[in-house]
This record gives C-alpha cells, structure tokens and sequence, in this order.
C-alpha cells in the first residue's frame, strides 16, 4: 500500500477517534484538536512538525488571551465596544508574525491556527491547549501509523535499496 493511501486510511480512523474523544469529554474542543492536526501537517510532520505546530500552536493561543484582554481594557478605556477589540487584534495578530525571528516560534500559520482556536472555543483556553496538544499527538500518530501501514503491506523486492 502506498504511504499516501496508507497515511489517509490512519488520519481518517484517528480523526474518527479524535471527533468521538473530543464529543464525549466535555474539556476537549473537536475543532481545536482539527486545527491541530492540520497545522501538524503544514508545518510538515514529523517530530519537527509536532514541535513547531506545538509551539506556535500555544503562542498562538497566549496572543489571542492577551487580545481578549487588552481588547476588553481598551474597550473600557476608550467607552466604546469594539475599537478597543480591534486595536488588540491588530496588535497581537502583528505579534504572531513578529515572533517568528525566533525560530522555534517560526511557523506563522500555526500562530494563527492557535489564535483562531482559541476564538472558536469561546475562550477556553484550557480546552484549547489541551485540545490543540492532543491534536497534534494524534497528527504525528497518524503519519507514523501510516508510514508503518505502508512498510507492512508494501512487498520488498529482493536485492534492492
């Protein structure tokens, strides 16, 4: 089997999984720990894909609790409801870019991947980490389960590389 066909039939049962995890235990978020699982793939897989998606996964989600709250101080100070939101969006979305001088910090889009979950968990933060954590665990699960897949069911011609 290939790795391709054998990789897509292990993301499939564990994103299964994953959806019936996430639906039966009320601190898991379904959508974070997908956000996850693809930014594990973007990032490129592997154990440097689960490391950085990780790492701008949580930085991601540390920019958007600091948007919410410097939003809602903004608000207060400026007596309006939603420039305050903005002017903090505008300035924590720049942070996720930003931060990727440092280069474990470098995967932008998983910056956002975890800005975004942590908007989409109305703010459960630790939802959003555990979920998003877990989401990239079965990535890497799945692509290894693939891998093995293939090598299991691929017939190895004698004498060759």
């Amino acid at each position: 089997m290939s790795k391709l066909t054998a990789t897509g039939l292990c993301v499939g049962i564990l994103a299964g999984f994953w959806f019936w995890l996430s639906a039966s235990v009320p601190l898991f978020v379904t959508v974070c720990g997908f956000f996850a699982y693809a930014s594990f793939y973007a990032a490129g897989g592997g154990k440097k894909g689960f490391y950085s998606s990780v790492a701008a996964n949580l930085s991601g989600i540390v920019w958007a609790v600091l948007s919410v709250m410097l939003g809602g101080m903004l608000n207060g100070a400026l007596g309006v409801t939603l420039m305050g939101s903005v002017l903090a969006t505008v300035l924590c979305s720049s942070c996720v870019v930003w931060q990727a001088r440092f280069k474990f910090l470098g995967f932008v889009p998983g910056g956002f991947f975890g800005m975004t979950s942590y908007f989409a968990s109305g703010n459960d933060w630790k939802g959003t980490v555990i979920s998003m954590v877990l989401g990239a665990a079965i990535g890497f699960l799945s692509e290894a389960g693939g891998n093995l897949l293939s090598d299991l069911t691929t017939k190895k011609q004698s004498g060759q590389a």
